[in-house]
């Protein structure tokens, strides 16, 4: 058994990498252990001035034990000629079980169940429990049984198809061992075991008494004791961390540093964050990290992958348009470079054209044969969106994917989506990082491929979904940074040494972990046979041979726990008894030692005043109306929407926008006064044929816009939605005085402080006395009652009534809502739009002083309109919302990451209580 291995004691690494130069292997327990031991075997070998040196044979366990069963298995050992099946094949043979299974052929999440019956059974194996005999049985042990009846299933499966599970291996090695001697390559080194299963044990004493030379290595104990910090909260305990890691590394750069954290997947973002901002502020985000951590990332996660992934599911017929934009912007794909500009241009027009579900063939449209050119397209040019590269792709996807219901061996779709990928120039972009991810998505496409031995044909969506959750259990690890900096789990650090290390997070509620029994193995086998998990006792047990690796691994290692989580006080760990308390000043660095609080102490920099950018060309400047409400709400929006083009992308809605309802509404309320023309000919119309007219314009706008093609339902509801507010509307419109329509949709060019804008005025009413009414459509909010300071917060339809000439008799919002319609704005007399003037009150004393005098009224918004004007054109270009933030909400202002609105109040570097 384990206690008749040898067992030595190593003062430090050097005896160890010595034993490995004279030939001899080292096992480790986890995958991790081995990769910090080859990095250190690296350096010790370029310590010594040596230029090249054989491989050393660092091994985990896991891959020792393949290279085993393949040395078994060429010497002829008995029972290595079975087929061990890949961890996909069980999955999927577990998946049958239950499928056949009458308790289990209903469960909705039949791969999790699956994936849980495996850990089951490896457990089982590992630890040698029997599965079978009365232990198993019972009213009470009703998921015991379940499982006996899925295993034995499970078993006459892989007994059909001559496959040995590769739990099993451990077994079948220890008795094949014995009956034909396989000899190891040199002795055999175990380092970090503090514990090993019965299977493992039996299989070492197999081999040791066959000869074989088997050590257990250990490092000699640290001689200071450990220290045991108290933060205040998680966030002051990883901050802390982090500035100490940093002190380490200022005074020794190449220095062996753990991090150690018990529930490392739960807190690795929050970690990682810290290490940032301490040790890299202001790095490139894509660049790799000067640290390793330990727990690999699911191959699905990677960019490359996930963009792979992306550009598969455009073989539907209907994708979401952040999938499209996630393609558009991806590198991975062929012609990002090339076409990086048109495929900009191309998102951009379709999140400001259709919904947010899009059609396949809508991008190939667009992205192809489009030829709708925007004003600054010179005639015969293409559009500057059309990606013709992007186009063809499309094309080859749509080819070769196929019929989505037609269904094919999982090979051949293995095959089909390396070749669909291949078309798309998929992976435009190396380096050594992805083309380790890209060797591991190939070991997934050979993964989905090994399939066809245990399910039926699969559709595309079938096949697609498989590999995407093939790609989700993949676990991948980069090769990382030669950085002696590592974030570890406990046990992954057990036989290491370090210079200097943390264990962070080790509180009364989580250390030592909670018991964690299985859920299919009988309490009282798990029990009998000491499982892992199985009971508290056990995981006490465990959590102090972890605890005491720990300690030994590093001199005066820092222990810390968070005081408080939440609003909840918490309480060391019971084995922290007898560490050493350390108190904040002991720490390697103080509270303020931040590169932030270094910044604020250093010389304050010399402000230069910034030059005027001066006055743009007058073509070279678009907006509108636009312009002037920007430069009112904000002088720094309408500088970076108007000369400085900045143009945030719209984010697209599931049904119809607000905005797309309210284009429509405008086709619509165009078309029916194009026909109806005066408010005689209204009011002419009855019920019915209103309704039908009004139905047929509504029918006409609907079939101009493109994103509402092929989606019928949603075409419907907005038909009526349209139908209710243009007959609501056109009831108040009966109740004016008569009118005649005299424009539309007019294009006006007037110019406003010498710069000439664009202006569509919506609808201009003549009267009967010849004076005229403007009008502009809304379905939104609106407040006339703005108009009336120095930065009006709407000044569309006073910019419309300084550009008339002629003082209009009104000049008014027609509020279009779900909630009812009305008029707002300025008339100069009653009767002239139902509603207005409104009842005299403090809130509208400026409205009536204002139509009481139109010309003046006129005359002072020409003076605002020319400041605001002037104040652009002059390069003014502020930092300051009309109502502070809250214009920023109300207005939702998307250039808030541009003007850094938050970094212009004073900025307070606050150092949190490191103890409560």
């Amino acid at each position: 058994m384990s206690d008749a291995l040898p067992s030595l004691t190593l003062a430090n690494e050097d005896p160890l990498f010595q034993r490995l130069e004279n030939g001899h292997a080292l096992i480790t327990p986890h995958p991790t252990q081995a990769r910090i031991l080859r990095q250190r075997y690296q350096a010790w070998r370029l310590s010594r001035d040596e230029s090249h040196w054989r491989s050393p044979r660092i091994l985990s366990w896991d891959a020792w034990l393949d290279q085993l069963w393949d040395d078994a298995s060429l010497a002829g050992a008995p029972g290595t000629d079975l087929t061990v099946p890949g961890p996909r094949q069980i999955q999927s043979t577990w998946e049958a079980v239950l499928r056949d299974s009458p308790p289990a052929r209903n469960l909705l999440q039949a791969e999790s169940l699956a994936a849980e019956l495996m850990r089951t059974r490896r457990l089982a194996v590992e630890w040698k429990v029997p599965l079978d005999g009365p232990d198993w049985s019972g009213d009470e042990l009703e998921n015991g049984a379940a499982f006996r009846r899925w295993n034995q299933a499970f078993e006459q499966a892989c007994a059909r198809r001559s496959w040995l599970p590769a739990e099993a291996r451990v077994a079948k090695l220890a008795t094949a061992v014995r009956a034909v001697p396989t000899p190891l390559e040199g002795p055999l080194d175990l380092i970090g075991f503090d514990e090993l299963s019965p299977a493992r044990q039996n299989l070492l004493q197999a081999l040791q008494d066959g000869g074989a030379r088997i050590t257990r290595l250990s490092m000699k104990a640290a001689s200071s004791p450990a220290c045991l910090w108290r933060a205040g909260d998680h966030d002051a305990e990883l901050r802390r961390m982090a500035l100490a890691i940093r002190r380490w590394l200022v005074e020794k750069p190449g220095a062996r540093i753990a991090v150690v954290v018990p529930d490392l997947q739960d807190r690795r973002t929050a970690i990682e964050n810290h290490l940032v901002t301490t040790l890299v502020p202001g790095s490139d985000p894509a660049a790799a990290p000067p640290w390793n951590v330990s727990p690999g990332l699911p191959l699905l996660r990677h960019p490359m992958i996930a963009d792979a992934f992306d550009w598969l599911e455009l073989a539907r017929r209907q994708t979401d348009i952040q999938q499209v934009s996630r393609v558009l912007r991806s590198p991975w794909l062929g012609g990002a470079q090339e076409e990086r500009a048109p495929r900009a241009l191309l998102e951009q027009r379709l999140r400001s054209r259709f919904t947010r579900e899009l059609r396949s063939n809508d991008l190939w449209y667009q992205a192809a044969v489009h030829a709708d050119a925007p004003p600054v397209t010179a005639p015969g040019e293409p559009p500057p969106w059309k990606c013709p590269r992007l186009a063809a792709q499309l094309h080859d996807l749509a080819r070769m994917a196929g019929d989505a219901s037609r269904k094919r061996p999982p090979s051949d779709w293995a095959e089909t989506v390396d070749a669909l990928l291949r078309a798309a120039g998929w992976p435009a972009t190396e380096s050594p990082e992805s083309r380790q991810a890209l060797q591991a998505w190939r070991e997934c496409l050979t993964a989905l491929a090994s399939l066809d031995s245990t399910v039926n044909d699969y559709t595309r969506d079938q096949a697609l979904a498989e590999l995407r959750s093939i790609c989700r259990d993949s676990v991948y690890r980069p090769a990382g940074s030669p950085s002696g900096l590592w974030v570890l789990r406990p046990e992954e650090a057990a036989g290491l040494q370090f210079d200097h290390a943390w264990v962070s997070g080790l509180d009364g509620d989580n250390w030592p972990p909670a018991a964690r029994p299985n859920p299919f193995i009988p309490a009282r086998l798990q029990h009998k046979h000491g499982l892992p998990g199985a009971s508290p006792e056990r995981q006490l047990e465990a959590a102090r041979r972890v605890t005491r690796s720990l300690q030994s691994s590093v001199p005066g290692c820092v222990f810390s726990y968070a005081a408080q989580t939440g609003a909840e006080e918490v309480l060391p760990s019971p084995l922290f008894e007898g560490f050493k308390p350390m108190e904040s000043t002991e720490l390697p660095a103080d509270a303020m030692d931040t590169w932030e609080a270094r910044i604020m102490a250093a010389p304050g920099a010399e402000a230069q005043p910034l030059e005027s950018p001066g006055a743009p060309s007058p073509d070279a400047v678009r907006g509108g109306s636009r312009m002037l409400r920007h430069q009112s709400l904000c002088p720094f929006r309408a500088f970076a929407a108007h000369r400085l083009q900045a143009e945030p992308l719209e984010t697209p809605f599931s049904g119809v926008s607000p905005a797309l309802h309210g284009s429509l509404l405008h086709r619509c309320l165009e078309l029916f006064w194009t026909q109806t023309a005066s408010h005689a000919a209204l009011v002419s119309l009855d019920e019915a044929a209103l309704g039908e007219r009004v139905a047929e314009h509504v029918a006409r706008a609907l079939d101009g816009e493109p994103s509402l093609r092929f989606r019928d339902a949603l075409r419907a509801v907005e038909a009526r939605r349209l139908t209710r507010h243009l007959l609501e509307y056109l009831q108040l419109e009966r109740e004016r005085a008569p009118f005649t329509v005299a424009r539309l949709e007019q294009l006006i060019e007037p110019e406003v402080a010498g710069q000439p804008i664009r202006l569509f005025i919506d609808r201009v009413d003549r009267l009967e006395d010849g004076s005229e009414v403007i009008i502009d459509y809304k379905s939104g909010k609106v407040h006339p009652g703005h108009w009336f300071t120095d930065r009006p917060e709407d000044p569309q339809l006073p910019l419309y009534a300084v550009a008339a000439g002629t003082p209009p008799a009104a000049v008014a919002f027609a509020v279009i809502r779900d909630d009812g319609c009305e008029y707002r704005g300025v008339t100069t007399r009653e009767g002239l739009l139902p509603g207005l003037p409104p009842r005299r009150s403090h809130w509208t004393e400026q409205l009536l002083a204002a139509g009481e005098d139109m010309p003046g009224t006129i005359a002072n918004w020409r003076q605002v309109l020319h400041r605001l004007m002037a104040d652009f054109l002059a390069g003014e270009a502020a930092v300051d919302p009309r109502n502070d933030r809250r214009t920023c909400a109300e207005t939702y202002c998307q250039f808030q990451s541009l003007c850094r609105i938050d970094e212009l109040d004073p900025v307070h570097f606050e150092v949190a209580e490191d103890t409560p």
